[in-house]
């Protein structure tokens, strides 16, 4: 956690997005665990992203700031409490409440939300490889 808070300091954006891409990946493989949370919150992970978050939406670059703000939206979903509380939503509270009202940030990455199948693995047209037919 310490990595990506120092990340967050750098003066290239694309570390900066890097990092809260991370944070976000991390925040939806391990947040809806009851027990990751536990352990988050003793080990003052949860202080470390709350910080990552706050960097991340008072940052100049738009687009860091945008996943900044799917990030905090997962966040929000496991850790209402501290969500609501946050100084990050005390600065951005406007910008964060028109990505609540579009709907599309918090539907796209719920862990409830199931992933999409793609056309191409559907299709019925293509010819099955067997090795008669791959001469």
């Amino acid at each position: 956690m310490n990595m990506l808070l120092l990340l967050m300091n750098e003066k290239n954006s694309q570390v900066r997005l890097y990092t809260i891409t991370y944070t976000k990946t991390l925040l939806q493989a391990h947040a809806h665990r009851d027990h990751t949370r536990l352990v988050m919150d003793r080990t003052n992970a949860t202080d470390h992203f709350e910080t990552l978050l706050t960097k991340g939406l008072n940052d100049a670059t738009p687009t860091v700031k945008e996943m900044c703000r799917q990030a905090f939206w997962i966040f929000w979903e496991h850790w209402r409490s501290r969500g609501d509380h946050s100084k990050a939503i005390r600065k951005s509270k406007i910008i964060l409440n028109k990505s609540a009202s579009s709907g599309t940030v918090m539907q796209q990455h719920s862990p409830s939300a199931s992933p999409k199948i793609s056309n191409s693995l559907n299709r019925q047209d293509s010819m099955p490889i067997s090795p008669s037919n791959s001469k």
